[in-house]
């Protein structure tokens, strides 16, 4: 069944939205995977990082580091994470395109891809891996006096931080141009609202909690004015809270899968693509 003619599910079946969100990521990984020419726009990637992995592990062997296989696999793994913010520079424009291809492959409209310049993609890349870290810096100096369990805490909050931002990034890569867009230019991007993202609102609840989180609300205030540019994916995840929590959760399946993960990035984007096509389909409607 294609993506395109799965029924929306109401803003009451939370469950449906849950379920829908999981499968988007692997209704992506379908759509590149059976159509020949998305099958070679992601394949370039998966070769460099299948590349940085392999020398990653070979440099572990070769400085013969203490430990079994699963430590040289952890080596390559953290190879690939570390290379993982140079990927949007260098393929800014094939994954533009591969948005734009898995759309029509899935039976929605033809869309015009949005291509950002090379020198955009690096300035966002720098901002992104900079204030992003920044944001967990006083979460970081709390935590990591505390022995074992705090760097267990600190460690799985930096994953599910970076998790949520590679769906954003996702989302912004899936952008196309406006159907009635009479240039290919890409338009000057702006905020779309002006609403704080969740880290930076300040929390609701018992006082307690809320006086030990507002400090770090108020530091994600300061960090999110570098990252405005990116509030229109923020608000849409936003917006389906439950879809996005299943998205997050089908793109950690991915991510675990050994050999699927070398084309993350490419099936998440072509996810992100229908999941932008489906809400556009759906409020058409």
């Amino acid at each position: 069944m294609d993506p395109a003619s799965i029924a929306w599910p109401g803003e009451k079946d939370l469950l449906g939205q849950l379920r829908l969100g999981f499968a988007l990521p692997f209704d992506g990984m379908r759509v590149v995977l059976r159509t020949p020419h998305l099958r070679r726009r992601a394949l370039v990637p998966a070769l460099i990082f299948a590349g940085l992995f392999m020398v990653a592990a070979m440099f572990a062997l070769h400085e013969q580091l203490e430990g079994s296989v699963l430590r040289h696999l952890y080596v390559g793994y953290a190879a690939i994470v570390a290379a993982a913010p140079v990927s949007p520079i260098l393929f800014t424009k094939s994954y533009a395109r591969l948005a734009a291809s898995a759309r029509e492959a899935a039976g929605f409209p033809v869309r015009r891809p949005y291509l950002r310049g090379y020198g955009t993609a690096t300035w966002e890349a720098l901002i992104q891996l900079i204030f992003l870290a920044l944001y967990l810096a006083p979460v970081s100096g709390l935590l990591r006096p505390i022995p074992f369990v705090g760097a267990v805490i600190l460690a799985s909050l930096g994953f599910l931080w970076a998790l949520h931002w590679s769906v954003v990034e996702a989302l912004d890569a899936a952008r196309t141009l406006p159907a009635d867009a009479e240039s290919d230019s890409p338009p000057e991007r702006k905020p779309v609202y002006r609403r704080r993202p969740w880290y930076a609102r300040a929390p609701q609840g018992p006082a307690p909690l809320r006086w030990i989180l507002r400090p770090l609300a108020w530091w994600g205030g300061l960090i999110n004015r570098p990252l405005v540019r990116w509030q229109g994916e923020l608000h849409f995840m936003e917006r389906h809270p439950w879809m996005s929590l299943g998205f997050c959760a089908g793109a950690l399946v991915l991510l675990a899968l050994p050999l699927i993960n070398l084309f993350f990035r490419a099936f998440l984007v072509a996810g992100a693509a229908l999941w932008l096509a489906r809400a556009e389909q759906a409020e058409a409607a």
